[in-house]
């Protein structure tokens, strides 16, 4: 969008947004497309400014808005045209699955498989660091101790 924006600063950035994600995510474009506007909604509704340092616990990363997210991204997978589209959908939730893993209760029997299967999918999708400067095994550290929460 930022190139097209520098050679035509009239672009469309809404046909252009929808433009990369069917041509990006094929028939799971349109819920993932819905995933950007509750963002979008949200944050306008309640003046919220995203940075790209937010945290788990920022005010735009609610409960509602993480279950709706889930259901969005559910559709997304279902209507995956091929395994390299589902291989794309599944590695965009994964923002959305670690924001919910944060608020499960440490507690929580399932937590620690939770943890590690999470852990598998970032590393399959060759996904390295989830804070900047901070390695994958710190984080899964982190996140088992609990001292990672939100909600």
């Amino acid at each position: 969008l930022l190139a097209k924006l520098l050679w035509n600063p009239d672009y469309d950035v809404e046909s252009g947004i929808d433009e990369f994600l069917t041509g990006y995510y094929g028939m799971a474009a349109d819920p993932i497309r819905e995933y950007i506007t509750l963002l979008q909604n949200k944050l306008k509704a309640e003046n919220i400014h995203m940075g790209i340092y937010d945290p788990p616990t920022s005010a735009y990363l609610t409960e509602e808005v993480m279950k709706k997210a889930s259901v969005l991204f559910d559709k997304a997978e279902t209507l995956a045209d091929d395994e390299e589209i589902l291989h794309r959908v599944r590695t965009a939730r994964l923002p959305i699955k670690y924001v919910q893993l944060t608020a499960v209760p440490v507690d929580n029997p399932n937590r620690r498989r939770m943890i590690d299967d999470f852990f598998d999918e970032v590393k399959e999708a060759g996904i390295t660091e989830i804070r900047e400067g901070r390695r994958l095994d710190e984080s899964k550290r982190l996140l088992i101790q609990g001292k990672i929460r939100t909600y």
